[in-house]
C-alpha cells in the first residue's frame, strides 16, 4: 500500500520549507502557498519515502538545502512510472508530467561516487483535479498512463 508521509511547502525563496498535516492541491497550479505552485509541468514535485530515508539528514550532500519534495510517498516505486501516468490521492488527480531529477553537481555524494537517490526518487506531476490532501492519505495509481 502506497500512503503519504509528508507534505511539504516552502512559501518564499530564501524561506525555509514548512511540513505540514494537510494541504490544498489547486488545479492548474500546483499546492497552493507553495512557491512552486504556479503551474506548468513541475507543480508538484514528488520524493518516496525510501528515497528521503536514503538521503537523510544530507549532512553529506546537498541534496535536501537545494531540493525538497512537495509529496513525500512510502513504497512508491519511480522507475515503474509512465509520462501520463495518474495518482488518485482522496479526491484529488495528479498526472506524471518528468520522471527523475538530476543531482546536484556539486553534490559530495556525487563527487565520491556515491549513487545519489533523486534520479529514482523523484517525478513531478501536475494537478489535473484539485482538493486538500493529507499525511497518511492512500495513493493509487492508474495502470497505465492516459492516451
Amino acid at each position: 500500500m502506497m500512503y503519504i508521509t509528508s507534505i511539504n511547502i516552502k512559501e518564499e525563496k530564501k524561506g525555509k520549507v514548512r511540513a505540514v498535516e494537510e494541504a490544498y492541491l489547486q488545479e492548474g497550479k500546483g499546492l497552493v502557498n507553495d512557491i512552486n505552485s504556479r503551474g506548468g509541468e513541475k507543480e508538484v514535485s514528488i520524493l518516496t519515502f525510501e528515497g528521503r530515508e536514503q538521503i537523510g539528514d544530507s549532512k553529506e550532500g546537498i541534496c535536501m538545502k537545494r531540493f525538497y519534495g512537495n509529496v513525500e510517498i512510502k513504497g512508491l516505486d519511480v522507475e515503474s512510472l509512465a509520462i501520463g501516468q495518474r495518482f488518485k490521492i482522496d479526491n484529488t488527480i495528479l498526472e506524471i508530467t518528468v520522471i527523475g531529477k538530476e543531482c546536484f553537481p556539486e553534490c559530495n555524494l556525487l563527487k565520491r561516487g556515491e549513487i545519489c537517490p533523486l534520479p529514482t526518487s523523484v517525478a513531478f506531476a501536475r494537478v489535473v483535479e484539485g482538493g486538500i490532501i493529507q499525511i497518511g492519505n492512500k495513493v493509487d495509481i492508474e495502470e497505465e498512463a492516459q492516451k
